[in-house]
């Protein structure tokens, strides 16, 4: 690990805040969060990744029938907001959560 003096530190700090490569910290109740589940079991395809900002209805992901590859189920927003979470196997369970929607408070 390379020592870096705090004047420098807070200069870097800055450049990559002038840069746009800064995140901002949000504290929030899980309870804000809106689950989105699976109603059948299948091949998991996700269109949304985790961050996305998403508007209600938008196509979040589909599942596929395992044996002929056709789309069974289309997973919709139920409201707008940012995906905090998101199934990551390429298989799923019926009633599995497949994404965590932060609600967007508008």
């Amino acid at each position: 690990a390379r020592f870096i003096p705090t004047s420098q530190a807070s200069t870097l700090w800055k450049a990559r805040m002038v840069g746009g490569m800064c995140w901002e910290s949000v504290v929030f109740d899980e309870s804000e969060l809106i689950n989105v589940k699976a109603r059948r079991a299948g091949i998991f395809y996700r269109v949304a990744n985790v961050g996305d900002h998403v508007k209600e209805g938008a196509t979040l992901a589909h599942i596929l029938d395992p044996y002929d590859s056709s789309v069974i189920e289309e997973v919709k927003s139920p409201a707008d907001g940012t995906i905090f979470f998101m199934h990551n196997r390429p298989l799923t369970l019926e009633h599995s959560i497949l994404f965590r929607i932060q609600k967007l408070d508008c």
